[in-house]
């Protein structure tokens, strides 16, 4: 089968550029471009993505390895402390949490504070 636009080039070169072979041409450079821009939308999605499941895992592994570094310090053979300690380690620790899933809901929930797709 031929390639309609070296056809088409061909065609011009000769002089014998007809009406419909211009359109079939430039259709078809249009459809060429249309599926490069959608194949690059689409791998720049896929790219975000893949993004942002290796920095969560990575992230909330070491979020979770961290809290369990923190609750060694529960070991009162080795560290002395008080309750207010505690209080204000926990406080502190639910304060950020908050803050972070907050950011989290603000940008996915609608007006009325139902779910929605």
């Amino acid at each position: 089968m031929h390639n309609p636009v070296a056809l088409g080039a061909r065609n011009c070169l000769a002089g014998g550029f007809s009406r419909t072979s211009h359109i079939g041409v430039i259709l078809t450079i249009y459809l060429n471009y249309v599926r490069i821009v959608f194949r690059c939308v689409w791998m720049s999605v896929n790219n975000k993505r893949a993004k942002f499941v290796e920095l969560a895992e990575n992230r909330v592994n070491r979020a979770i390895k961290d809290l369990q570094l923190i609750g060694n310090l529960s070991n009162r053979s080795a560290y002395e402390f008080t309750d207010t300690d505690v209080r204000k380690i926990f406080g502190a620790l639910q304060r950020a949490l908050d803050g972070a899933k907050a950011r989290f809901s603000k940008q996915s929930e609608g007006s009325g504070g139902e779910f929605r797709l």
